[in-house]
Formats: structure tokens, sequence, C-alpha cells
């Protein structure tokens, strides 16, 4: 089944059945995805607007990257449930690998959109930032379990799994960066 080609209603039934697939991984994928798009979103409140003029060509690269990475993410939130349904171990491992990557990306964007995007998208922002890192700690935590799943790591994938982690220093201290500003709201 194409989730992505089908509607919201019908994915979230299936997540709650009592099949295997979807599961956690493609949920992981899906909270990406909305991440991006809450990005999106807020680039094209800040594109165009003299208060953001100096922002304006960072934002639409931003746009333009969660874009891609929204489609791409649609395009794993199915190709998790499908290597699930099809017992498929390596792309069990290679999907939330690309999705802990991919949220990676999109929690960088987010922290920079925060401080220089329209402030009146900040809580839209703020959310994408969550989400981005519950999305990337829930799929590094499908890549540990996959890869103890594999009896013995390829080399692409052992690379794969090293650079999902690796990807954790980072994401923790850009996390870090979103509780400030969460801090900072909630004091007001």
């Amino acid at each position: 089944m194409l989730y992505r080609k089908g509607s919201i209603e019908r994915y979230l039934a299936d997540l709650g059945g009592p099949a295997p697939a979807p599961g956690g991984g493609s949920a992981a994928a899906l909270a990406a995805a909305t991440a991006a798009s809450l990005l999106a979103m807020a680039c094209r409140f800040t594109i165009g607007r003299d208060k953001y003029k100096t922002f304006g060509p960072r934002a639409r690269k931003i746009l333009a990257q969660s874009l891609r990475r929204q489609k791409r993410l649609s395009v794993l939130l199915d190709a998790d449930a499908q290597a699930y349904g099809r017992k498929d171990w390596e792309a069990a491992l290679r999907v939330p690998a690309q999705v802990c990557l991919e949220a990676a990306g999109i929690l960088e964007d987010a922290c920079l959109l925060m401080e220089k995007g329209n402030r009146n998208l900040v809580s839209d922002v703020m959310l994408a930032a969550l989400l981005a890192r519950v999305s990337f700690e829930s799929a590094l935590f499908y890549v540990m379990i996959n890869a103890k799943s594999l009896k013995k790591l390829s080399a692409g994938q052992a690379a794969l799994v090293r650079r999902a982690r690796a990807a954790r220093g980072p994401v923790k201290r850009l996390a870090e960066k979103v509780e400030v500003r969460l801090g900072d709201f909630a004091r007001r």
C-alpha cells in the first residue's frame, strides 16, 4: 500500500491495526515530513516580507530543501512499511537511517528559522523542531535495533549507521537551543 497517495485516515487506521506494518518507523518518517511542511509554510510567510528581506535568500533555500525533504520522507514512510511487510531487514536499517539524516537537517533549518524567520510563525517552527527531534531519536532507535538484527553489516550499512549515530551530537545541541527558546516563551 502506498500511504503517501492515500488518506491520513487510512494510514492511521492501519498504524493502529493488528499488522506489524506500518509501524513506528513510518510514523517517524511522517513526523519528519510534517516538520518539513511546517518549515515550508514558515518560509513562505518570511519570503517577500520587508522585515525579513536580508534573510529572504536563505529562506528560499530552506523552502526548496524543505519541499525536497517532505517528498523524500513521504517516500520513506512507504518504504519503511514495505520493508517490514516484506521482512527486508536491510531496507529496515537503511530507511530509518535516512529518516535520521533528513530529520537532523530539518532541525538545523528550524533553529535558523526560529532566529531569523517570521516571528509570527515561531510556534510552527518550534513544533517542526520538536517533531524533527522526536523523529530523529525514534528513527535512530530503529537503526540500532535493526542493525543488531542483521548478522553482519556490509561496509555501506556500517557507514550509514555511523552517519546516523554521528548526527546525534549535533541534534542534541540543536535541541538544547530549542529547549532554551521554549523556556523563554514559557517565562513570558
